[in-house]
């Protein structure tokens, strides 16, 4: 029912190990060229990219910065019956007195 492990003794160790690390060294390589491989698939994606869209896509940046541009002077305010005017808000004008500071 249970199985015993089954243990190789330090000669049988001794013994292999040389294929072993020859394996290791052989799937180094392997590897290497299938990482090889995958960068030109994605040099070759990222020019048909460029073909199609007519702009060239960013490299590997990680990070990505959306600003907006917001008018504080009037806030224009629209009513459910169509009517509109324009209103200045608490916010606004603490907001203009001191313009170093961001919103998020």
């Amino acid at each position: 029912m249970f199985k015993k492990k089954k243990t190789m003794g330090k000669a049988h160790v001794r013994a292999l190990l040389p294929m072993f690390k020859e394996f290791n060294s052989l799937s180094k390589v392997f590897i290497s060229m299938l990482n090889k491989k995958i960068e030109a698939k994605q040099t070759a994606v990222k020019q048909i990219k460029v073909l199609v869209s007519g702009m060239s896509t960013p490299g590997d940046l990680q990070s990505n910065i959306s600003i907006t541009t917001v008018d504080i002077n009037k806030t224009s305010i629209r009513g459910k019956t169509g009517g509109s005017y324009n209103q200045v808000m608490d916010w606004e004008s603490d907001f203009m007195k001191n313009r170093k500071k961001f919103i998020i």
